[in-house]
């Protein structure tokens, strides 16, 4: 058991070191093209007539007994391999073991993130602490504006009352918005 422990180490680190190499990555994946190209093939033969047992007759018996499921089971499993292996997160794992750039690259993007992060919430605080303001000086003007909005109603009646007087008595009324103005404030 223990030689199993040892033997099982330098090959997990043979295959790591495998896929590291990006010659040795293309080599394996073309070996899989071929692998799934090869049994795509013997799907099509154990599917037409006969079988394609004649092709395989010297093959072993374990090779002769697949049938057409079977085969299709393992191209399957072939395609999922290589997809693994083409995935874009495998190619970035692989880029951030082997490539302190990719890392720098990474790292110099998740601070400027965090940059942009803590300059929008300091604005969002800015916005809230302006709003505040504004509201509170919304709050202290609306006594003024009321005693504005009465000065203009009175002003309003005294220019309509040296109107009339223009007129021989006749009543003046001056419309528009400015009869709404108290329930504007």
């Amino acid at each position: 058991f223990g030689d199993a422990v040892q033997a099982s180490a330098p090959a997990e680190t043979i295959s790591q070191s495998m896929l590291h190499h990006g010659l040795t990555r293309a080599l394996v994946c073309d070996e899989l093209y071929e692998l799934r190209a090869f049994l795509k093939q013997r799907v099509v033969e154990l599917s037409s007539s006969g079988g394609g047992v004649d092709m395989f007759r010297d093959a072993p018996v374990a090779l002769q007994k697949q049938d057409a499921a079977r085969v299709k089971e393992m191209v399957k499993t072939v395609e999922a391999v290589v997809s693994q292996l083409e995935s874009e997160q495998t190619q970035r794992l692989i880029l951030v073991n082997s490539s302190p750039r990719y890392i720098q690259r990474l790292v110099d993007d998740l601070n400027h993130k965090l940059a942009v992060t803590a300059k929008s919430k300091r604005k969002v605080q800015e916005l809230q602490q302006q709003r505040a303001e504004a509201a509170q000086l919304i709050s202290d003007s609306q006594p003024q504006l009321k005693a504005l909005a009465t000065r203009v109603l009175e002003l309003k009646k005294n220019v309509e009352e040296a109107i009339s007087k223009l007129y021989d008595g006749r009543q003046v009324n001056l419309i528009g918005e400015i009869n709404h103005l108290l329930e504007l404030v």
